[in-house]
């Protein structure tokens, strides 16, 4: 991707009919319909067994993890009203998606607590506690 690509273009319809996943092509369906989505909501209706798919892509680095996953961050770091306005914002944005989806797997592990209203691609969220220890 050569920095005039930026800011990405996505197309919805495109990503819903592609061979990604399924978690990705129905975020796809839904930004259509509803194009705003707060990380909030996304994280806690995200299902056991599709943030297990994740990071177990994730866990395996590949070509496929990685597509998924920066597809998913777009359309999120998009719903937020934002964009990757470079290649390195876009890493940025991806490195702090894997990041979300560790803490939320280790908080449905019950090995943390999450400030769910702190988790954004906003630059001014960049301090905000996301993960607390838990207190047992």
């Amino acid at each position: 991707m050569g920095e005039g690509e930026f800011p990405l273009v996505l197309n919805y319809t495109k990503i819903s009919q592609s061979d990604y996943l399924p978690l990705v092509r129905l975020m796809a369906v839904d930004m259509m319909n509803k194009p705003y989505e707060s990380l909030k909501n996304f994280f806690t209706r995200l299902s056991s067994n599709d943030l297990n798919e994740l990071m177990s892509l994730i866990e395996r680095d590949n070509e496929r993890a990685m597509e998924n996953v920066l597809l998913m961050t777009e359309m999120l770091v998009q719903a937020e009203g934002l964009f990757s306005e470079s290649f390195v914002q876009l890493c940025d944005h991806c490195d702090r998606m894997v990041t979300y989806l560790t803490i939320v797997s280790l908080h449905r592990k019950g090995l943390v607590d999450v400030c769910y209203e702190n988790m954004s691609f906003g630059e001014e969220f960049l301090d905000k506690p996301v993960v607390k220890k838990k207190l047992i």
